[in-house]
């Protein structure tokens, strides 16, 4: 799984996966991640593990480059949020420029969108990286910065808890163009990728896993995921040629 929360929190995940998977099947997953992305996708490269839960643009980029095969899309609220404090002046992304903004890894999808979103509209802040989303939002909270980007899902489950007292506010919001997904190295066959899909596809829907369900892909599917991912890959092969 790729680098983007706190290690309690895939810990939660992975836990509750494989609690439903005993349920239904033999399966048992072993969980690992990267320090960041690019220690991910390096990861990644050398096949370190049998299958991904990756973003749409490294979907895209490990199944054209590194050979990878899509098992699954993985369904949940696709959107990036910007965010500030209740008590902040930035209303718009128009007020934007110069500011300081909180994202994640450089490589991530959000930090992708996020800076071509912003620079479409000539608005030229000052980007802070932060390790994961928990990160992010602690440099909000702590007025390290003046706003920040987040998926919604973590958003969503950090707002609710009490002690944020409605202190942030989402000024903006724009949706992923595709769904992340699960894929598979050459290491799980065909037979074994399809039995793994209905196993996870019969898994109920919402039971407090990072996604909302398990969805087949359709070869005009992955064909417009590529399409729609093209810009987005292009950054990345352009980011991972400087790191």
């Amino acid at each position: 799984m790729v680098p983007v929360a706190a290690a309690n929190l895939f810990a939660i995940w992975s836990g509750k996966i494989n609690r439903e998977l005993s349920k239904q099947s033999c399966y048992k997953f072993d969980f690992h991640s990267a320090a960041n992305f690019k220690q991910f996708i390096d990861k990644a490269h050398n096949k370190t593990f049998d299958m991904v839960a990756v973003p749409a643009h490294l979907a895209s980029y490990l199944i054209n480059k590194e050979g990878y095969q899509p098992m699954a899309f993985l369904v949940w609220e696709s959107r990036y949020l910007y965010i500030t404090k209740t008590n902040s002046s930035l209303l718009t992304l128009q007020q934007f420029d110069g500011i300081t903004l909180a994202l994640p890894d450089p490589l991530t999808e959000t930090s992708i969108l996020a800076k071509a979103e912003l620079e479409a509209i000539n608005q030229s802040a000052q980007y802070q990286h932060y390790q994961n989303y928990n990160q992010v939002l602690h440099a909000l909270m702590e007025s390290s910065v003046d706003a920040a980007v987040m998926i919604s899902p973590f958003y969503n489950g950090y707002k609710a808890r009490p002690h944020f007292n409605n202190s942030t506010q989402v000024i903006h919001s724009a949706a992923f163009p595709s769904h992340g997904m699960l894929l598979a190295t050459e290491n799980i066959g065909k037979q074994q990728r399809e039995e793994l899909f209905n196993t996870l596809a019969s898994l109920e829907s919402g039971s407090g896993f990072l996604w909302e369900s398990f969805a087949p892909i359709s070869s005009l599917q992955l064909e417009t995921l590529h399409k729609n991912q093209a810009p987005s890959v292009a950054t990345l092969e352009q980011l991972l040629s400087t790191q």
